[in-house]
């Protein structure tokens, strides 16, 4: 007896969050949440965190709120592995140049990871901080 899922219950999820319901960060698969932020369209049809998008190592802003090679840091996280939670789609990589760590942004963040928004963004792992 192979009974449909049951349909989607938006009433637990917050009224403000409803209509993102069953959408997911293209970068590290979460829904909408406080710590990645909302979830913005990317060309084509996907949808990322703010965060996610602007932590991302090859990501970067040349005019405000207009975030540049966002595609190819989506191509490089989904063969990249978190070194914190170990699932793919790491994209927030250590800036020193012989590191080689990448994270989930959220993941980043419960790695005491460092985040710096100088003249560019730049994220630093623990042991480079």
């Amino acid at each position: 007896d192979n009974a449909a899922a049951p349909p989607l219950d938006n009433a637990a999820v917050p009224s403000s969050l409803a209509p993102l319901a069953g959408l997911a960060c293209a970068f590290c698969q979460d829904p909408p949440n406080a710590i990645c932020g909302r979830l913005v369209p990317m060309a084509p049809g996907g949808w990322v965190h703010v965060n996610c998008a602007l932590w991302s190592h090859e990501a970067f802003e040349k005019e405000l709120g207009v975030v540049h090679q966002l595609p190819a840091a989506l191509r490089r996280a989904k063969k990249t592995k978190c070194t914190w939670c170990g699932m793919m789609g790491a994209s927030v990589r250590c800036y020193s140049r012989t590191c080689k760590v990448d994270y989930h942004f959220a993941c980043a963040r419960q790695a005491d990871c460092a985040f710096s928004c100088g003249s560019k963004r730049a994220t630093w792992c623990k042991a480079h901080a």
